[in-house]
């Protein structure tokens, strides 16, 4: 399929934004302009459709580890399960989510991860 298009055009890696409009627009031969409008500004995430089952793994695994599991860590976790994986403002799932992947991709690495002296330049 890459090799379809000029390179300008498929330059980088595939990514959530290319995997969503193929998505999208494979859910239809054609489209009104109604529905195309709605197609463009659709609030979908391929991301959580696409993590969410690797989180409710992870939290099935979590609940067979530990004998005391938090309740409320069990309703957010029922309430992300329950999602339609779209984004919208009264949607509390997607708030879950969003705060997931917040913390997941833009907290420090743990101590054990982190390099010692890291201002501290290496030697040659």
């Amino acid at each position: 399929m890459k090799e379809d298009y000029p390179a300008y055009m498929v330059s980088g890696g595939d990514n959530a934004r290319g995997r969503v409009s193929r998505h999208l627009l494979s859910s239809e031969d054609k489209f009104t302009y109604e529905e195309w409008k709605e197609t463009v500004f659709s609030t979908y995430s391929i991301v959580a459709e696409e993590t969410i089952p690797e989180i409710e793994k992870e939290w099935e695994a979590y609940k067979k580890a530990h004998s005391m599991v938090n309740e409320e860590l069990s309703q957010a976790m029922a309430e992300l399960s329950s999602w339609d994986s779209i984004f919208t403002i009264e949607s509390i799932p997607s708030t879950l989510f969003f705060l997931w992947v917040e913390k997941m991709y833009s907290s420090p690495p743990p101590k054990e991860k982190q390099k010692k002296n890291p201002g501290k330049r290496l030697k040659r």
